[in-house]
């Protein structure tokens, strides 16, 4: 049941010279937390990794069996941890830098007597920089080995991590294309197991850093070869956007919020703040609308979707735990659905919406949902059979 065992390192630890020997197992109950987290001496500690990773393979003798079959994956240089950190940004830092800087040069031109506090500048700035050197330290020599059926990710300058994940657990795979990486045409992908495998993050390991469409198909195909369809880059990819009759059943919502917001922003400061206020809603409505993709394929469902930073999950059908479907008036008229499915993963992925799409799509990924859980039952015959 051991879905991951991670080896980790930080300051204080690196006082005592001990290292964390982290598991986590296959259960619903410690998505979301550390299964175990337990100190030892080095020596210990990576013994009992290997004796832990020998007794929950059983496709491998040992660990010392597969360290023949070991291949480097990727591993990325310093600049290129950089890049990383630098177009990772989220849309909130990248807002509070800007907000910072604005108000450092108001600072610097305003007069002796009317300077504006250093205070508030700190307050939205500091957390910006934050976010952008704290994984330029996390990500630190990141490296990907692959060895038999495990994928082993190393990475840290402070504070050292070493990922051991089954293969044979993958519940999906992630595409992330944050905003600021978007217009490089850059992504980075992590992949889902069973076991939490970053839980400070509450996020699934990353096991590429942001790189080319191209280089993160050829990584898929050599860490998970069953997800790389999903992952073809440019016109190969097989998602499709949802269709032009979605946007009817998105405008309400988005009209409503619209209406409220600009009437009130017109009402407290000046009639063309609320008309931008209105108009960014819109946007935003449109954005939605055009960012909701799916694809079904033999195997799995692939779900895209992010105003901003977009993200794409592709999840085998055996894995999903569960799928559902609502309709609106609207959008019954034009025979299209929207829905969810649930997966076993921490809360941040737990759940995974679909857009509109037609209503045979769901139909599809019910009964590709029903066959794969088919397959995995097996009756055994009577022992008295005629």
């Amino acid at each position: 049941s051991v879905a991951s065992v991670n080896i980790g390192q930080g300051v204080c630890e690196k006082l005592f010279g001990v290292y964390r020997l982290q598991l986590d197992i296959n259960s619903s109950a410690t998505a979301d937390k550390r299964g175990f987290d337990l100190l030892f001496e080095r020596d210990a500690a990576w013994e009992l990794r290997a004796l832990i990773l020998a007794g929950s393979a059983a496709a491998e003798s040992s660990e010392a069996a597969a360290e023949d079959d070991s291949e480097l994956v990727c591993e990325f240089s310093f600049p290129q941890v950089v890049r990383h950190c630098l177009l990772s940004l989220s849309f909130v830092s990248v807002i509070g830098a800007a907000t910072g800087v604005v108000l450092w040069l108001l600072s610097s031109e305003a007069g002796e007597g009317a300077r504006i506090s250093w205070v508030p500048i700190a307050v939205v700035f500091v957390p910006a920089v934050y976010q952008l050197l704290r994984p330029l330290f996390r990500y630190y020599q990141f490296r990907v080995i692959r060895q038999g059926q495990r994928l082993h990710i190393s990475y840290g300058l402070v504070v050292t991590r070493h990922f051991s994940l089954p293969l044979d657990k993958t519940n999906g795979i992630i595409i992330r294309r944050p905003l600021l990486a978007r217009p490089f045409h850059l992504c980075c992908g992590e992949i889902i197991n069973i076991g939490m495998g970053d839980a400070e993050e509450n996020q699934a390991p990353l096991f590429c850093l942001l790189t080319t469409p191209q280089q993160m198909h050829r990584i898929i195909e050599a860490v998970a070869p069953d997800y790389a369809e999903a992952a073809q880059p440019g016109s190969s990819s097989p998602l499709r956007r949802s269709p032009s009759a979605a946007l009817l059943p998105l405008l309400p919502k988005w009209l409503c919020l619209s209406a409220v917001s600009g009437v009130a922003a017109a009402l407290l400061w000046q009639w063309w703040i609320g008309a931008l206020i209105a108009l960014f809603w819109l946007l935003c409505c449109m954005a939605s609308w055009r960012t909701k993709e799916l694809a079904l394929l033999e195997r799995q469902v692939s779900i895209s979707n992010g105003i901003f930073s977009q993200r794409n999950i592709t999840i085998d059908y055996g894995r999903l735990q569960t799928l559902s479907r609502y309709s609106s008036p609207l959008s019954r008229r034009y025979g299209l659905m929207r829905g969810a499915v649930t997966i076993l993963s921490s809360s941040v992925n737990r759940s995974n919406a679909i857009g509109y799409f037609p209503a045979d799509d769901f139909e599809r990924i019910e009964a590709a949902i029903m066959r794969s859980a088919a397959e995995k039952i097996r009756v055994p015959a009577p022992e008295n059979a005629e």
